[in-house]
């Protein structure tokens, strides 16, 4: 299941297309997936979107509008909160600080 999300992660991903994926009612997925990793679907699959999102920061020139969108972000406002939540600055401080590094 973590491979799917991984390599979907920018995809409109729900619990449902991951539990189709391998053959399990949602619930059931969602639980043994939180058994084996500690942490929730929703949870893996927003570490994968900001991941994908620090990559496309740090190795294009993308404008930082377009990262959260290529990064699976439903909009702007989500893509600005879930990353200063997990990074602690906004996608262009960050941008900054670790492009000149």
């Amino acid at each position: 299941m973590a491979v799917f999300i991984s390599e979907r992660s920018a995809d409109d991903l729900r619990v449902e297309d991951v539990a189709r994926q391998v053959h399990l009612h949602p619930q059931y997925a969602m639980t043994l997936f939180r058994r084996a990793l500690g942490i929730t679907i929703g949870e893996y699959l927003l570490q994968c979107r900001v991941a994908r999102a620090q990559r496309l920061l740090l190795t294009t020139d993308m404008p930082i509008t377009e990262v959260g969108f290529a990064a699976g972000f439903g909009s702007q406002s989500q893509f600005y909160a879930r990353f200063r939540d997990r990074c602690g600055e906004a996608p262009a401080a960050y941008r900054r600080r670790l492009a000149g590094a």
